[in-house]
């Protein structure tokens, strides 16, 4: 492959992932320069002990695009000028909980001239005038495209009006839409899902909504006008909904969702069907559920190795927790445990199994052949209890996994 000219060579690491671009780099000092563009492209860093040194470090490397969530140590003023190559700068907020970035915000209107994807989350927008004072300055520089995913709970954010939003989707490419960041309401829902229909490629999440007063719920009537007008929805949660806990009613849905060709993820909140009137997953098994949770299920001795059955037939599950449902407080045996090894399982409280001193070293063996991220419970519901709480972890760093 060394013979190879170079343009050719890197046409081909190109398509690589990330993992076989970094072996294939040690093979040969040619393949590994060639190779280190691939990997150092689009480089992703966890927050954990990075300063300026680091990014001093890192400035040698072909890095073409950066988040600055990624690398909150610096300024986004200091992260252009530290990194020579940069063709690309994602504009986001390090985390959901954490507060709108506000000190740089003045910055933006500095970077003139390199392109930047702009995340609604990263800014303080608490009136209109902050909205508006974004909006002009985002007109002053090359914006790519922008990302609209604020957090309207928080007291450094709140929704856009419909008129708002129109006013930057006139103007800007907008990639992703998390829906609950816009006031709609049933005078302009119609219009809102036109609008949105214009952006074109953009992905669509129906969100739960944070505030319950106020908060719209789409109707079948429109989710049959998003998929009439061929939205890209990646994403339900089923409390965006307008289902009010009538299963027919969310059948109805499920038959839309199928229809819904870019849908990638769906799930259901905590509570958000009755006991005795739980969605009979049977039948949605074909859907993209990544995650879910006993609490969609009647978790009781006659249906578990069912409720297992099912869990296995749903191809697209990433994650399922097994947790405490108050409802029924029924507690898995060793044996129905067990039943759940091969299952993708990554949450556990400890009140849903029935944990005795004697077969806690049962449950601990278990669940070391499983990858379950969390075991969790509340001390409280063991003060009786004639044996002692211990949560050990293994595995390596950065990927533990839990036991108890």
């Amino acid at each position: 492959m060394d013979n190879l000219p170079n343009e050719l060579i890197s046409n081909i690491i190109s398509y690589l992932d990330i993992k076989s671009a970094k072996q294939i780099s040690f093979t040969s000092k040619k393949l590994r320069t060639l190779a280190l563009q691939r990997m150092w492209s689009k480089p992703r860093f966890n927050r954990h002990n990075k300063d300026m040194d680091f990014v001093q470090q890192i400035s040698r490397f072909p890095i073409r695009e950066i988040h600055t969530r990624q690398l909150s140590c610096c300024s986004w003023l200091e992260l252009v000028a530290m990194l020579p190559h940069l063709k690309l700068l994602h504009i986001d907020t390090v985390n959901y909980y954490e507060k709108a970035v506000t000190a740089q915000q003045s910055q933006l209107r500095f970077i003139t001239q390199l392109p930047v994807v702009v995340n609604t989350n990263a800014f303080k927008m608490t009136n209109n005038g902050e909205i508006m004072q974004l909006y002009e300055c985002m007109k002053s520089i090359n914006v790519e495209r922008m990302i609209i995913n604020h957090d309207c709970f928080r007291y450094t954010q709140h929704r856009w009006t419909f008129d708002q939003f129109k006013m930057f989707a006139d103007k800007f490419s907008i990639s992703f839409l998390v829906v609950d960041c816009i006031f709609v309401n049933e005078e302009n829902v119609e219009d809102f899902i036109r609008t949105v229909a214009h952006l074109g490629k953009c992905k669509v999440v129906l969100k739960e909504p944070i505030y319950e007063d106020g908060s719209y719920l789409y109707t079948l009537k429109d989710i049959e006008l998003m998929v009439k007008l061929n939205i890209r929805v990646t994403k339900i949660e089923s409390r965006s909904l307008r289902i009010e806990n009538d299963v027919p009613t969310l059948l109805k849905f499920a038959d839309l969702f199928r229809q819904m060709k870019y849908l990638k993820d769906i799930s259901f909140g905590h509570g958000d069907f009755e006991k005795g009137n739980l969605p009979p997953m049977e039948k949605l098994i074909d859907l993209p559920f990544t995650t879910i949770s006993t609490w969609n299920f009647a978790v009781e001795k006659w249906n578990i190795k069912s409720m297992v059955d099912i869990l296995h037939r749903m191809k697209y599950l990433k994650e399922f927790s097994i947790e405490t449902n108050y409802d029924v407080n029924y507690k898995l045996s060793v044996e129905e445990f067990s039943w759940f090894k091969t299952l993708p399982v990554n949450l556990v409280y400890l009140e849903a199994l029935d944990l005795t001193k004697v077969n806690i070293p049962e449950f601990r063996e278990i669940m070391k052949g499983m990858r379950i991220k969390t075991v969790d419970y509340f001390e409280e519901n063991f003060e009786d209890a004639d044996f002692e709480i211990d949560i050990k972890y293994y595995g390596p760093i950065g990927d533990e996994y839990s036991t108890v």
